[in-house]
């Protein structure tokens, strides 16, 4: 079963593993630029997932905030792994790199799993 979920639903569940619900760490373009690069390592994991052929993988934005993703619902949790990992990865504070790789692993580790 498909469903439309957005960006905005994905920056809305990185940030609350970011622990910024009052979005004042994190701006919604660093967010919708962190989402564009889960979708790009999907992209390259998993090119079965992607709904849409108009999928492109260029530095600009690959989407509108309100905008559907262009990936199938399973990829929905991996992408916000991915989104909190890429953001953790661009903080300045050391103590969180062991935490940034893990989200990223697990945003992985998700895609590679099959279902029963």
């Amino acid at each position: 079963m498909i469903m439309s979920r957005s960006y905005s639903q994905v920056m809305d569940r990185a940030r609350s593993i970011l622990q910024d619900a009052d979005k004042t760490r994190y701006t919604d373009d660093d967010l919708l630029g962190a989402v564009n690069d889960g979708l790009i390592e999907i992209r390259r994991i998993r090119p079965d997932l992607l709904l849409s052929v108009a999928f492109v993988t260029d530095e600009k934005a690959i989407g509108d905030i309100a905008d559907n993703l262009p990936v199938e619902d399973f990829a929905f949790q991996s992408l916000v792994y991915m989104a909190a990992g890429h953001m953790m990865l661009r903080d300045d504070e050391y103590s969180l790199d062991s935490r940034a790789v893990n989200m990223l692993n697990i945003g992985t580790s998700k895609l590679l799993r099959t279902l029963s």
